[in-house]
């Protein structure tokens, strides 16, 4: 087999698996917060959780070859900006906000700076998905936001999340960072950053049921983290960034029929049809012509 088409079916096992990640993320992400954990804990399980989980890959390959600025970047869009936002967001909003606005929203922020700083453009049966996608996120959106009208603040945070994380894809896409380097520089240096901050704050870590922690601690650092980030970069670098962003869009409705099946919060009919609308406009995206994608050797990085 020519090694293109198998590098391409890697990229897709990357993106789908990294799709069933966040949706578990957003699911956990809520039910942390019901749990009574707030977010600055849940950020802490999560800087943790990542740095326990990098140390094997430290060990045999050594520090992510990346510059300071690199560091800086990546640790103020992809790690602090987007985990404590999207934490802080959860505590304010149901779960079904989460699934429209993350993912949903990453399809449209990524997309305009992709267009803006390296001018990709999207045409065709991309061009008509991206329609569809809008069109079924608003129609969940309409199905889903009335039930917690107040939520709005939650949902403000939510957005910003999406801002970082599209301005750590656009960061990593310039300086052709390679997945395993971006995410060991997400993992290794955000637990000493931020636990001098964590110990200023109070904690209810010692309140809520040891499984439910070591849960988040699983969920949040070791598979939303070291797991998501990696198959993230892996996907978006052979992929591209359009066939990625189409697949992550199928999260909102899978997420939120997990919100409805496991927290309780129900779709009724136009939510239904939304996420009927987003899976054919991945369809649409996933089976068009492949969008020209940067080839990342794995830990290759411009400075």
């Amino acid at each position: 087999m020519d090694p293109a088409p198998r590098e391409r079916q890697a990229g897709y096992v990357c993106a789908v698996a990294m799709m069933c990640i966040w949706v578990s993320f957003i699911v956990s992400g809520r039910a942390g917060s019901r749990t009574g954990l707030p977010p600055w804990d849940m950020g802490l399980l999560r800087y943790a959780g990542s740095l326990l989980a990098v140390l094997p890959v430290l060990l045999r390959h050594g520090l992510p070859r990346v510059t300071l600025r690199q560091v800086v970047v990546i640790q103020l869009t992809a790690c602090f900006g987007f985990g404590l936002l999207a934490y802080a967001a959860f505590s304010l909003a149901p779960a079904a906000h989460g699934a429209v606005l993350i993912p949903g929203g990453l399809t449209f922020v990524s997309a305009l700076m992709m267009w803006l700083v390296f001018g990709d453009r999207f045409a065709g049966r991309r061009a008509v998905g991206l329609g569809l996608t809008a069109g079924g996120i608003v129609l969940l959106a309409w199905d889903t936001f009335d039930t917690a009208p107040g939520a709005w603040r939650g949902d403000l945070l939510f957005v910003a999340a999406v801002i970082c994380f599209a301005l750590y894809m656009v960061a990593v896409r310039h300086w052709r960072i390679g997945a395993r380097d971006a995410t060991m520089t997400m993992c290794l240096y955000a637990l000493p950053v931020y636990l001098p901050v964590w110990l200023l704050l109070p904690t209810r870590i010692p309140q809520v049921p040891p499984l439910a922690v070591a849960w988040q601690f699983v969920m949040q650092g070791v598979l939303a983290v070291l797991v998501a980030n990696y198959l993230f970069t892996r996907a978006m670098n052979v992929l591209g960034p359009a066939t990625l962003t189409a697949i992550t869009s199928l999260v909102p409705g899978v997420a939120a029929l997990c919100g409805w099946l496991l927290l309780g919060e129900r779709i009724g009919a136009i939510g239904a049809a939304g996420i009927a609308l987003v899976c054919v406009a991945t369809a649409l995206a996933v089976t068009g012509r492949p969008a020209a994608a940067p080839h990342v050797a794995p830990g290759r990085a411009r400075t």
